[in-house]
């Protein structure tokens, strides 16, 4: 019955103007790029990563949330906050924490991991499914995290947001709340309109409606169309899968990471790209929360100074929701928008010379302000 409706909704989608995703094809790193990428994952930059501080918090509803911090080798005033995208993990961003680290040593530098995520406390039983009941509470959450962990015992006078998609989304939701906690805001890729790929491109509002009714009827803990389970959750030497999820045209970078997912699986809620494991519930909030963020009332609210970096050639967010907040947030101190042509999501998990401007620019903007 289930896989009836779902070929009936898919139909139905299609009159409305949707239409199938073409997945470019992708060339591989030399498999000698791959090894040294993991050799230096392997011995510099893991070893330094394990040696960070970590601990929990409950968050909203007692939901356990992982964080770690990586205090300044000297006594710091200044605090880089990072948080992730929508199925990540803390893990994945080792190796832009480590060069963040060396071109900014004098930042203390925390991270949690969203609810219902990575080490964070589950908030349904089905473990491997995105899923949230309200979106804001991730936002609530990083309010916890600055009250209780970040300022509890320090006095700093800077402290900048770092974040990516769904993070970006929940750091420019927590400026517009809590403008005097941040001096300022670096956002990848944001979360400010939502593209679906699988099974179908559809318009935004088609998407949102198709959500809220399967939410309706109390589907909303169940997987939303398109977002079935694959037999094998990881596999890093799939090409088709590393092309699938076009967050990154970096082999090695991905293939690296997927290694260590291996034998951390009880890590995944979803999966890289939207391509498995987002319930309607979750589909439901995010578009919504889009929605909100970037209305001129609410974007207006910001004061801090924008850094947004956008992807040239993203499949997971649009170009146009980002533009709007930035035409909306007119009393930031400043907006400046940085564009790679060519890259995918993952800016920060790019090809070197993508990643390489993402890292510098970040660095100069957090000496700027």
């Amino acid at each position: 019955m289930a896989q009836f409706l779902d070929a009936l909704i898919v139909c139905v989608l299609t009159l409305l103007g949707g239409e199938e995703v073409q997945i470019p094809s992708l060339k591989q790193d030399p498999p000698a790029e791959v090894d040294a990428h993991r050799q230096r994952m392997q011995n510099t930059v893991y070893p330094w990563y394990d040696l960070s501080e970590t601990g929990t918090f409950s968050g909203v509803g007692d939901v356990t949330i992982n964080y770690r911090i990586f205090p300044s080798a000297a006594p710091s005033n200044m605090a880089l906050f990072f948080l992730h995208g929508a199925s990540e993990v803390m893990d994945k961003y080792a190796e832009f924490l480590y060069d963040i680290r060396q071109l900014q040593p004098g930042y203390d530098i925390y991270f949690m991991e969203h609810r219902g995520m990575g080490s964070s406390g589950r908030l349904i039983s089905e473990s491997k499914y995105l899923y949230v009941d309200d979106f804001d509470n991730y936002v609530r959450d990083a309010k916890t995290f600055y009250d209780t962990v970040i300022s509890a015992n320090n006095a700093y006078f800077k402290v900048f947001i770092w974040a990516h998609s769904l993070g970006a989304a929940v750091a420019t939701s927590y400026a517009q709340k809590y403008r005097n906690d941040i001096q300022g805001l670096v956002i990848s890729s944001p979360m400010m309109e939502i593209l679906t790929k699988f099974p179908l491109s559809l318009d935004e509002d088609v998407a949102y409606t198709t959500t809220c009714a399967s939410t309706l009827i109390g589907q909303g803990e169940q997987l939303a169309l398109g977002q079935e389970l694959p037999d094998t959750l990881v596999d890093p030497t799939s090409k088709e899968s590393w092309e699938r999820e076009t967050v990154t045209t970096s082999w090695k970078r991905w293939t690296v990471f997927q290694e260590l997912l291996v034998n951390n699986q009880d890590w995944l809620a979803g999966g890289g790209g939207s391509t498995w494991g987002s319930t309607n519930g979750f589909a439901k909030e995010a578009y919504s929360a889009t929605f909100s963020i970037r209305k001129r009332k609410n974007a207006r609210r910001i004061t801090a100074p924008i850094l947004m970096f956008q992807a040239g050639k993203d499949f997971i967010v649009g170009a146009e929701g980002q533009n709007t907040l930035k035409k909306n947030a007119r009393n930031a101190r400043s907006f400046t928008v940085v564009e790679f042509e060519d890259g995918y999501h993952e800016l920060y998990l790019e090809k070197d010379r993508i990643r390489d401007q993402v890292l510098n620019l970040t660095s100069n903007f957090l000496d700027t302000f």
